[in-house]
């Protein structure tokens, strides 16, 4: 047991220690802080005299086997992040009043659109998803059910923050003064350098191009996919950013809108993403569902103060393979403060 690893493995036994044995609180699974090395001493004198001994340890590290890559955020690429201190008011002061601004009023509701004013408004509003963590399954995955119960609500946020954030996309560029670009079927270099000019004939730059994986196949297909370094190919589902094109960033994310396509400006130009209360995990008990939920949330608010700032490229028509009618929140990840 004297090897350089052995805190580490002592680290992990923590974690499994807690998942296995009944006289610790599962509240300290939400984050596990420094222990004394007597107590992990003991913790894995109860691993190695128990059943199959360490068999556990090696299910500890252990992975489940995933269907696909799990999804990661793309909003907060867009817009630009900013904290607030509590019981501040979380608002911006423009500096022209005249093109409007479009805001999120609640979770799931229709954004606020407002014309030739000085100052916006962030409204902030809690997001909260629950995964169950069944007390059998604490004994019989093979894997740290717990910590991959906490990706999983990282997840269902990340796509709730998107969410709000298309959506806004798609509000700003029907209320701003930007006409749209109608593209044919596919999304070619025109649309692409013809939305560019339109937004630099506004004075500003172009930072983001942000789109569907069915629209980022076009991009392949341009003098036999030469543009883009096909090496970085397998990033696309790994962290939504897919490399630069004439000094853009490309994003891709599954849950836009497969037939539209929107130019950005860079974030602090564009809006903002007000954060009162950044994600914090918790667990709780419910023992007449025999379960842990592990329950995320945050409080934040998210606007775009300059419909100005974007160009939506359309595309007519049903896509082929993807429905026009999606779905971005899984209703599995709903919290229902009931249940």
């Amino acid at each position: 047991m004297n090897t350089p690893n052995k805190d580490l493995l002592l680290e992990e036994l923590v974690k499994l220690i807690q998942k296995v044995d009944p006289n610790q609180k599962i509240v300290k699974i939400a984050g596990v802080q420094p222990v004394p090395l007597a107590v992990k001493e003991e913790y894995f004198n109860i691993i190695w005299s128990g059943p199959n001994r360490l068999m556990k340890v090696a299910q500890v590290l252990q992975r489940p086997l995933k269907e696909r890559i799990d999804y990661h955020g793309i909003g907060r690429n867009l817009l630009l992040v900013q904290e607030i201190a509590p019981g501040d008011i979380p608002y911006a002061d423009k500096d022209i009043a005249e093109f409007a601004a479009v805001v999120s009023s609640s979770f799931g509701g229709f954004p606020i659109i407002d014309t030739k004013i000085k100052r916006v408004v962030f409204p902030t509003f809690d997001i909260r998803r629950a995964f169950p963590v069944y007390y059998s399954e604490t004994y019989i995955r093979r894997y740290p059910y717990f910590d991959r119960a906490k990706e999983r609500v990282a997840i269902a946020l990340a796509i709730s923050e998107d969410a709000e954030i298309f959506k806004l996309l798609d509000y700003a560029s029907h209320v701003g003064p930007n006409p749209w670009i109608t593209g044919s079927t596919i999304f070619s270099r025109n649309d692409l350098a013809d939305s560019l000019g339109l937004l630099e004939s506004n004075q500003l730059v172009g930072a983001t191009v942000v789109m569907h994986p069915i629209r980022y196949s076009n991009i392949r297909k341009w003098a036999g996919g030469t543009e883009l370094d096909i090496v970085t190919f397998n990033v696309i589902t790994e962290t939504g950013r897919v490399g630069t094109l004439l000094g853009l960033n490309l994003l891709v994310s599954t849950k836009c809108d497969p037939n539209a396509v929107y130019i950005c400006t860079t974030a602090d130009k564009l809006g903002r993403i007000m954060v009162r209360k950044d994600v914090e995990t918790k667990v709780m008990d419910h023992a007449l569902r025999g379960a842990y939920f592990v329950v995320g949330w945050v409080n934040e608010g998210f606007g775009i103060h300059n419909s100005y700032g974007i160009y939506r490229i359309e595309y007519a028509g049903r896509t082929k393979g993807v429905s026009p009618i999606y779905n971005p929140i899984p209703q599995s990840y709903i919290f229902n403060p009931s249940m």
